[in-house]
């Protein structure tokens, strides 16, 4: 999670550089250097938003899989959770 946090921080703050490089374009057009510099930190910050949503989903199925080996270890509580799923779509169905 740390890693995808610090992914994604540096993605926001290309982006950010990205639109401030963008404006700096529009009110000095002479610069030229500035309007491939805020292409590629945009770019670079949009293909860097990917990696941490990918991380982010590869932990949450690691984490349903922790839990779901957790409720059965309790069949009490594995029953009532497949009760509750069993019911559920009856309950959405109705409303």
């Amino acid at each position: 999670m740390r890693i995808a946090l610090s992914i994604g921080l540096v993605a926001a703050m290309l982006l950010i550089l990205g639109i401030i490089c963008g404006a700096l374009q529009m009110a000095f057009s002479q610069i030229e250097w500035l309007k491939p510099l805020s292409l590629g930190c945009l770019v670079v910050g949009l293909l860097l938003v990917i990696p941490p949503a990918v991380i982010v989903l590869y932990e949450n199925l690691e984490l349903k899989q922790a839990l779901d080996s957790e409720l059965s270890d309790l069949p009490d509580l594995k029953n009532a959770d497949e009760k509750n799923q069993n019911n559920a779509p009856r309950q959405r169905a109705a409303t």
